[in-house]
């Protein structure tokens, strides 16, 4: 037999909860926004009783809530307990609410907050949140984003009904008369300053380039984000209009790099220049031997880039005396390769260019260490 817990109250129930500080894993840190001071509780009696039936229930066949409805999370205001719970269609998770006068007797009052498509939240979730009241609304800290990394997102509302959700946006830019453009659509599509990335700011990143405010604002983030992910040390390949190589050691500092020509740039740069060679489609050719013009070009670009990681990760590793992982990002990774059961393990599912990436990056790197080709455009 299924059993619920019910709340019965025994005196005057505060029932707001203090939340601990929530690592806002998202676009930017909120910098215009402060945690409410709470009021002090009053004395707080609860008595539990088991109940035979459970007081909420999965809404009906191709309701929002069909296949699942937990995770609550309970406000008592003037009397009315809000109560903000997570709902299952099937495939995407939403947050409904629900009120009551007695914590035992619930009416739903529909789905209340769902994820945004449109932005980083994605179409996969917005629940399993956290609840408060405090200086006259309700603060809502819910799951968002990716189904695989999920971050933590905050909305506001005045009746529990109606919600508004914060918003910020983090710029990194490396074109110069394009920034200030980005940084006004960011702040008219999020309402607030975004952070735009650069060397002055607190990225947890320590950089040692001899001057830190020329390092690009491209290079500070994959750094950044490969220290979060990977740890140190680590080789980042990013494959964009330059090739670039970002080195980072122990204490995460970040000693420097490699700049070199772009695969696609130095490839359209040789089709511009010689008068006999003409556009061709950029993929693994079957031989390193082309019997064609079409095949030479191919294997020369492909190979050439292969040779290029290859060589630039071994010198690298062998200065530095490290063992890094290496992760190859930017434009033309298309998959992601890791390391299983001793093995590197290469797809070309999607793209040709991992399968490359991968390879060179197991030659180059010893036995031992993981290795990620992580696909980021």
């Amino acid at each position: 037999m299924k059993t619920a817990l019910a709340l019965r109250p025994t005196a005057l129930i505060v029932l707001t909860l203090a939340l601990l500080v929530l690592t806002l894993d998202s676009c930017a840190p909120y910098a215009d926004f402060n945690l409410p001071v709470l009021p002090q509780p009053a004395a707080m009696r609860f008595e539990w009783m088991p109940r035979e039936e459970p007081v909420l229930r999965p809404g009906a066949p191709g309701d929002w809530d069909s296949h699942d409805a937990l995770n609550p999370s309970v406000v008592h205001r003037e009397n009315l307990y809000f109560n903000l719970y997570s709902g299952f269609d099937g495939k995407t998770w939403h947050t409904g609410l629900a009120t009551s006068e007695d914590g035992l007797a619930w009416r739903k009052q529909g789905r209340v907050l769902s994820p945004d498509p449109t932005t980083w939240e994605g179409d996969y979730i917005a629940a399993n949140g956290s609840a408060m009241f405090a200086q006259g609304e309700f603060f809502y800290w819910y799951q968002t984003g990716v189904r695989d990394r999920p971050s933590i997102a905050l909305a506001r509302s005045a009746d529990a009904r109606t919600w508004s959700k914060e918003r910020a946006a983090v710029i990194a830019s490396v074109v110069p008369t394009a920034t200030a453009s980005y940084m006004e659509a960011a702040r008219k599509l999020c309402g607030t300053d975004p952070l735009e990335v650069s060397s002055r700011i607190p990225s947890g990143v320590d950089i040692q380039y001899r001057d830190p405010q020329s390092t690009g604002a491209d290079r500070i983030a994959n750094a950044a984000a490969a220290l979060r992910l990977y740890g140190a040390p680590v080789i980042i390949v990013d494959f964009g209009t330059a090739t670039t190589f970002d080195v980072i050691v122990k204490d995460r500092r970040y000693i420097g790099g490699v700049i070199a020509p772009g695969v696609v740039t130095g490839a359209e740069h040789l089709i511009r220049r010689a008068a006999r060679l003409s556009a061709f489609e950029l993929k693994p050719p079957e031989h390193v031997v082309g019997r064609s013009t079409e095949e030479s070009l191919q294997s020369g670009v492909y190979y050439g880039a292969v040779g290029q990681v290859d060589a630039i990760v071994r010198r690298i590793a062998a200065e530095e005396r490290i063992r890094p992982m290496v992760i190859a990002t930017g434009g033309l990774p298309q998959n992601t390769a890791i390391r299983q059961g001793g093995e590197l393990s290469c797809s070309a599912a999607d793209g040709p260019w991992s399968v490359a990436m991968c390879l060179a990056a197991q030659e180059s790197v010893e036995s031992g260490r993981p290795v990620a080709i992580s696909a980021s455009t």
